[in-house]
């Protein structure tokens, strides 16, 4: 399988590849990620991407639409960097007692 470069133009081909293989368990995003900024996050790191901004993801999944995150970088400039060639997006492995999934966030 070709691995695709994360970004909003591949969201199509990692929606059909998760349809087409029900067992990769991929979790896109499902709402206009245009929301208005509601709010600035100090940092970039993986532990904000893992825990708070999965939060705000489901709000915005469930339609409330305040919560859009501009995440502001404070020493460095790479994983910006790397964000915005991704349009933001990233993707975490989530892991339970009872399996585990991945979601684009």
């Amino acid at each position: 399988m070709t691995l695709l470069q994360l970004n909003a133009q591949s969201l199509p081909s990692v929606a059909a590849r998760a349809a087409f293989n029900p067992s990769t368990g991929i979790k896109l995003p499902h709402y206009a990620r245009t929301a208005p900024i509601g709010v600035v996050h100090l940092g970039l790191g993986a532990f904000h991407r893992a825990h708070q901004a999965l939060v705000f993801d489901r709000l915005l999944q469930g339609g409330d639409a305040r919560w859009g995150v501009l995440g502001v970088a404070m020493r460095s400039t790479a994983l910006a960097d790397a964000l915005t060639a991704q349009n933001g997006l990233y993707s975490v492995q989530i892991a339970s007692s009872t399996g585990a999934h991945w979601q684009v966030g």
